[in-house]
């Protein structure tokens, strides 16, 4: 079973399919809810507001230049050290058919700013992930290096053409493939062929231009919202003011969550399409089951269990149907970034005659049907929840967990407070919990499956494909 590395995952879906995915937070919006409690700025002060979640232990400071900053205080197994996140909100919403893959090439060749962090940019389903760790006394210097990597980016033409080769090979090689092929059907039935969310084509990538593709991801460091947080051996009190001093040099810019832009809506699905058969050396079994109206937190955090539960009925009628299952992979991916993309997939690797294998769609189509009718039992229910929460309950104890999920807590809307109650959420799910939510969402006429069998002609997979950056790839938390 593969586990995924996104700071609130509860797994991954394979690499073969899929492979984006996402969840999180509500925090600071222009009436502060009650779980926060606000405390007034000094006056001549960048803070126009400051917020303690007490629940989390964090203080969040709104500046007048709508940057966030969020400080918790969390020295165990931290001695001397911060770690550090800032997020700039969906900077590949602006791509088109002609632009597509410009941010993710943009992004790879950006050179963070000299100073005592070691700063990683990278792009992330919810937009430009800054990540690094410093000294607690080098705190301030660190920041105000995340300020000048936003304020003045760097771009390095080199490491620029590099990816775009690198990209370009990893891509036409994945095409050949017949995993790809079906992940890239599965995402064009979700999405409706929104460029945006699908893999980058070979053509795509070689006709991206350097100046076009940082232009881009400029106007969007200059314009979006942005949260920073900074966790570890800190003091929030004493910190703040140098916190607020070091951002609040960035550029005004308003705090939008970029809702219309980010609406996708999905291609009403064909009779042919609902059970696709293609040839490949790899045989495996993907079933996707859309559920766009998966946003609500609690509702997420329950397709998270009923994802695992799916994952392991599925494979065990496979497996009692003669079919062998080397592998599996269930994901819920939330609809937070993009609303209309909740799903929860399962992909399962398989081996076996060939009629065997092309019957595999009809045993989890089958499967799933009697978990919809009969529910599931208490022991399946508990192995689910043990399954879904078994990362989550190791990460949350980690500085790494804290701050990536607070810098993306405002743009994917989940209160701050919530953040370290999902170990105890996801035991509470009970068998009707459950099954009510298998009954609202996971309607038979909407499941689509891709089913490869043996043929020949199929490339090997190589070691990392560029991945869909606008579809989720994590299970709510």
């Amino acid at each position: 079973m593969t586990r995924a590395s996104h700071p609130l995952s509860a797994g991954a879906v394979s690499p073969a399919v899929l492979q984006h995915a996402v969840l999180l937070c509500a925090l600071l919006a222009p009436i502060l809810p009650a779980a926060a409690q606000p405390t007034a700025p000094a006056a001549g002060s960048p803070v126009q507001r400051v917020a303690v979640w007490r629940q989390a232990g964090v203080t969040s400071l709104s500046l007048g230049n709508g940057v966030d900053v969020h400080l918790r205080q969390m020295p165990k197994g931290n001695a001397g050290r911060v770690t550090l996140a800032a997020l700039v909100p969906a900077v590949e919403l602006d791509e088109t058919a002609q632009t597509r893959g410009s941010a993710m090439l943009a992004i790879d060749a950006m050179k963070p700013a000299a100073g005592p962090a070691r700063l990683r940019v990278t792009q992330r389903p919810e937009g430009l992930l800054i990540t690094g760790s410093c000294a607690t006394s080098e705190l301030e210097a660190a920041l105000k290096q995340i300020a000048a990597t936003l304020a003045d980016p760097v771009f390095d033409a080199k490491a620029f053409r590099e990816a775009q080769e690198r990209s370009i090979a990893l891509t036409r090689a994945s095409e050949a493939r017949a995993d790809r092929r079906a992940a890239d059907a599965m995402l064009r039935l979700m999405t409706a062929d929104d460029p945006r969310l699908l893999h980058p084509t070979v053509a795509q990538l070689a006709a991206v231009e350097f100046d076009v593709a940082t232009a881009g991801v400029r106007r969007s460091l200059a314009t979006r919202a942005i949260d920073v947080a900074a966790v570890g051996d800190i003091d929030a009190p004493p910190v703040g003011p140098a916190a607020a001093a070091a951002l609040g040099v960035l550029p005004a810019r308003a705090r939008e969550r970029l809702a219309e832009q980010r609406s996708v809506k999905r291609l009403p699905l064909a009779p042919d399409a609902a059970d696709a058969v293609a040839t490949g050396t790899r045989p495996m079994l993907t079933v996707s089951l859309p559920a766009p109206g998966i946003v609500e937190l609690n509702e997420s955090r329950v397709s998270s269990v009923a994802a695992r539960l799916m994952e392991r009925q599925v494979a065990e009628a496979l497996r009692g149907s003669g079919i062998t299952v080397s592998a599996t992979s269930g994901v819920a991916m939330t609809g937070r970034t993009y609303p209309a993309l909740g799903t929860v997939i399962g992909s399962f690797t398989l081996s076996g005659d060939e009629p065997l294998l092309r019957g595999a769609a009809g045993v989890a189509r089958a499967r799933i049907a009697r978990l919809v009718d009969e529910g599931p039992t208490q022991a399946q229910t508990r192995r689910a929840a043990d399954d879904a929460s078994e990362e989550v309950s190791r990460r949350v104890e980690t500085a790494d967990y804290w701050s990536q999920s607070l810098a993306m807590a405002w743009f994917l809307q989940v209160p701050v407070d919530e953040l370290g109650t999902a170990p105890a959420a996801i035991a509470a799910v009970t068998p009707e919990t459950l099954r009510q939510h298998m009954t609202r969402w996971w309607k038979p006429e909407l499941i689509v499956t891709v089913t490869i069998v043996p043929g020949p002609g199929e490339a090997p997979a190589p070691a990392e494909l560029p991945a869909p950056h606008g579809a989720p790839a994590a299970a709510p938390r």
